[in-house]
This record gives structure tokens, sequence and C-alpha cells, in this order.
């Protein structure tokens, strides 16, 4: 996807300021009544997905001229919240793959998406959320942010990969301040214990 100039309507006051308004391309064709102090126009250079991204979870805070999520605060990163759907391979033959590793050769009866997930969560997606608060704390650590990128798009596969991809002393960090069930599991993704001791 190609970046280009956006100029986004974003709101300063009522009850929420810095929320983006609209985005036009270029310079944008704009109403005689979207001017500050009620609106500012912000332009950035960035693709449509960015654009979106923005309008949906983003806040534009004027005091430090940044972009931020607006449920968490922190600041406005493309690198990590804009992944396009083509960077993971979602084939369940993948999956199937690793549970076979994992499982002696044998595809579970379970079926490979329940027998990859953590006992001791609920689904999949409750996986996601989880291991995303988990190793958040870590993303200024090298290799990090990607792991981030992969709990949120990409299969157990990825997860493995990209654990094993990790430094050793990053890797250490990273589990450390897991609980002992989140160490196990991660463990055996990376096919160091048995599932029996996972």
């Amino acid at each position: 996807m190609t970046k280009q100039l956006y100029t986004m309507l974003v709101c300063m006051r009522g009850t929420t300021p810095g929320k983006v308004s609209a985005a036009q391309s270029g310079d944008g064709v704009w109403g005689r009544k979207e001017v500050p102090p009620v609106f500012q126009r912000v332009k950035i250079t960035a693709t449509k997905a960015e654009i979106e991204w923005l309008q949906e979870n983003g806040q534009y805070d004027p005091r430090t001229k940044t972009f931020k999520h607006k449920g968490t605060g922190d600041d406005y990163d493309p690198d990590f919240d804009i992944i396009d759907d083509a960077e993971f391979d979602q084939s369940q033959e993948r999956e199937d793959q690793l549970a076979m590793e994992l499982n002696y050769g044998q595809i579970p009866i379970v079926g490979s998406c329940v027998y990859l997930r953590p006992r001791h969560l609920e689904d999949n997606n409750e996986g996601r959320f989880h291991f995303l608060r988990a190793f958040y704390p870590h993303r200024k650590l090298p290799g990090v942010k990607q792991l981030l990128r992969i709990v949120k798009r990409g299969l157990h596969l990825d997860l493995r990969e990209g654990l094993l991809a990790l430094s050793g002393d990053v890797r250490t960090a990273v589990l450390r301040d897991l609980s002992s069930e989140d160490g196990r599991y991660l463990r055996w993704i990376c096919g160091e214990v048995d599932r029996a001791d996972s």
C-alpha cells in the first residue's frame, strides 16, 4: 500500500476531544464551520489502512502533536498497529503441521485449534488478548514488537517461530514475567517440554 498525504479533521471540543472525525486525501474540501477552535486539521502521510485505523482507534494529542491509541493512551505505531491480512499465512495445514509435531505425528482427535490453545484459557481469542497483555511491557526489547504482531494475527506455528527467533536474554526476560502456566505452555509450543508437563 502506498502512502499519500491526508488531512484529518480532529474534534477539539465536546465529549471526545482529539477524536478523528473525518479524513480526506490531500488538503481536502472542508466546510466553513470545520475550523478552530472546534476542529483542527492535521496533515499526515499514511496509507488508507492507517487512516482507517486512526479513525476507528486513534486520538490526537495537540500538546505532543501525535496520535495515541484511544483505549490505552499509548503512542500510535503503524509498524505494530497496522497488520496486512496477507502478512501471515492463515492456512489450516500450518496449524495441523504443528499439532502433529507436538502430538507425536498424529492429528489430534479434538482438532488442531483446540489442541494447540492454552488449556488454562477459554479460547484462542482470549489467548491472543492474554498474551498481548503479557508481552506488551517488553515491547521495546529486540524482536518483541514482531512477537506482538504475531500474537495479534498469526497462528500457533508463527508464535513458535517468533519465540524461537528471540535472543536468549530477551526470551528469558519475557518468559520470566509470565505465570508458570503461561511459561509451560509457551515452552510446549516451542517443543521443549511434553504436553503432560505444560
